[in-house]
């Protein structure tokens, strides 16, 4: 009976496994599936509006949801049934007030930088800055319901409910994008749409975490918690956003539009990064716990050689998919793909070294990663661009993971040194 329960659980685990590899890798096929379309009703000037103000989700956007569904992810396992539904009904209320708040403030941060910093730009601020940022304000209930289903093991509800929000999103740019034409700000209603349908959802749904009593003093737990997480989250913005703020300051509208579409091109290797970081992420783990580290190794350089493989693919027939997938509009776009599709490379290498960090629970490491190497991005950027215009923001792009990785371990083998020392 006990061999009969662990076939049964590992079969379920396998699924579970390939329900949540879907969740990812559909929506992504419905999305290039319709980019050809995308691209015949979006010009160069639509392409960087879009990729600009995305940048500054990729600032802001750790900060307006306050990692607090890590929180939930991290607490939900140390409670019993009436904890765990407190602890979710102060998630869910938390997002029905802190995120409008701190978008807010986001928005005030934007409309300062543009009318101090570059306003003569080219790119306006309204109604782009605040379409850009609505769905990170309203996202966080999206996220909530798929991290409750993952930590239940309800494999197949996630994959419904991803691949409903990729649908919803997918309708409504067609709607706004194509037969409205309303340009950058179809695109960004149309990425709304998803996160919105799934807030208005909560709040019809999820009426009993109504009546329960929000406790503050859990709150002031969860922001002591989440706060390091939210600053490393925002010096992310150094690595995959700041290069089309410099060059929107040094190049064209449009050609700033034929960058944003081939680093959008080949930041779509990151969804096999992620997928193959899933897989191999458990045994790297247990081989660390054990103290394993030739096997972890072997599952690293397993993970890297595949990932490579990938990437040496893409770039070899980068020419003809950037024609498929922008209905021959963009093949400038094409050399920008190339170099940043290793991005994907170099953040799978990063991940690993993250994750060597993290087993060893030295998480401030992460912290201090993120602040030196945003330093090193910040140089490097400016240095690359001015040496080779656009294709040197791109370069930018696929190196600022490496520097996160060297500074990693190269942190990581100091604490250990230092911890050495003490037990001496």
């Amino acid at each position: 009976m006990n061999v009969l329960q662990k076939i049964t659980k590992y079969s379920l685990s396998i699924k579970n496994i390939g329900y949540y590899f879907s969740a990812s890798f559909i929506p992504m096929l419905i999305t290039l599936a319709l980019n050809p379309l995308y691209t015949t009703f979006l010009s160069p000037s639509d392409y960087a509006i879009i990729g600009y103000y995305n940048s500054f989700n990729t600032l802001f956007s750790p900060l307006i949801l306050f990692y607090f569904n890590q929180y939930y992810i991290r607490e939900y396992f140390y409670r019993d049934e009436v904890g765990r539904l407190k602890l979710r009904a102060l998630v869910f209320k938390t997002f029905l007030f802190l995120p409008f708040i701190l978008g807010a403030f986001s928005l005030l941060g934007i409309f300062l930088y543009k009318n101090c910093f570059v306003s003569e730009s080219e790119i306006p601020f309204s109604p782009y800055a605040i379409l850009a940022l609505l769905p990170s304000v309203m996202v966080g209930m999206y996220r909530l319901e798929l991290i409750d289903l993952k930590v239940k093991k309800n494999g197949k509800r996630y994959f419904q409910l991803a691949l409903l929000n990729a649908v919803i999103i997918a309708i409504s740019s067609i709607s706004f994008v194509v037969l409205a034409e309303w340009g950058a700000s179809g695109q960004f209603l149309g990425a709304m749409s998803g996160p919105l349908f799934f807030y208005l959802y909560a709040l019809r749904k999820k009426k009993e975490l109504f009546s329960i009593a929000y406790e503050y003093s859990e709150f002031k737990k969860a922001i002591t918690f989440c706060w390091p997480l939210v600053l490393a989250g925002m010096f992310d913005f150094f690595a995959s956003g700041y290069d089309k703020v410099v060059l929107e300051k040094m190049v064209s509208i449009e050609s700033l539009g034929y960058y944003s579409v081939g680093i959008s091109i080949g930041s779509y290797l990151g969804i096999f990064s992620g997928a193959i970081a899933d897989t191999f992420s458990p045994d790297i783990y247990d081989a660390l716990a054990k103290k394993e580290y030739r096997r972890m190794l072997k599952y690293a350089f397993l993970q890297i050689g595949v990932m490579l493989c990938v990437v040496l693919i893409f770039v070899l027939f980068a020419k003809y998919v950037v024609m498929i997938l922008t209905a021959n509009r963009y093949t400038a776009s094409t050399l920008y793909a190339q170099i940043a599709s290793f991005g994907a490379l170099t953040s799978c290498i990063y991940c690993i070294v993250s994750n060597v960090v993290q087993s060893f629970k030295k998480t401030k490491i992460v912290l201090s990663t993120k602040v030196f190497g945003s330093i090193l991005c910040i140089c490097s950027y400016n240095m690359l661009i001015e040496k080779f215009d656009i294709a040197g923001a791109a370069a930018g792009y696929a190196l600022s993971y490496v520097y996160f990785s060297i500074i990693a371990l190269v942190l990581l083998f100091i604490s250990l040194q230092i911890d050495k020392k003490r037990k001496l």
